[in-house]
């Protein structure tokens, strides 16, 4: 609709990319939610909080975050305590975007056994992940293979 407004000669255009687009996506996010149906009640933690969406769509039990503070690293005690509760809770997964500390995220799974998940958290993030297909099909795709599951098709 802004584009409209800016270019009227355009409006169709715009219209007919649109609904391509969306029927694009939404034969994505059909495929993509027999995927995540494997992860639903995984418990998981995040490096940072921004991760909810995520688990609305995958079905994954984020129950705490290595950054105890946005933007304040996680001290030794936060983390000592983490590790504690993500082994009393059967916490096996972490996510980690892309540009977050690896070596706390890699201490916290040695101390628990839990398994990385590297995500980007935007377009062009990680390699091949030019377009928004792309970038979540990859992200999904590092999660289900750090949590042991394979892609339903």
């Amino acid at each position: 609709a802004g584009l409209a407004r800016l270019d009227p000669e355009g409006k169709a255009a715009y219209e007919a990319n649109l609904k391509v687009f969306l029927a694009e996506l939404d034969a994505k996010l059909a495929l993509w939610r027999r995927w995540v149906t494997a992860l639903k009640g995984m418990k998981a933690v995040s490096y940072h909080k921004d991760v909810a969406y995520l688990g609305r769509f995958t079905g994954l039990d984020f129950v705490d975050t290595i950054e105890n503070k946005p933007g304040v690293p996680p001290t030794p005690t936060h983390l000592e305590k983490l590790a504690k509760e993500m082994k009393a809770r059967g916490v096996t997964l972490i996510v980690r975007e892309q540009h977050f500390d690896a070596k706390t995220c890699d201490w916290l799974a040695e101390k628990t056994g839990a398994k990385v998940a590297v995500i980007g958290i935007m377009a062009n993030a990680l390699p091949g992940t030019e377009t928004f297909e792309k970038f979540a099909e990859i992200n999904l795709r590092a999660i289900l293979k750090a949590a042991g599951k394979e892609p339903q098709r």
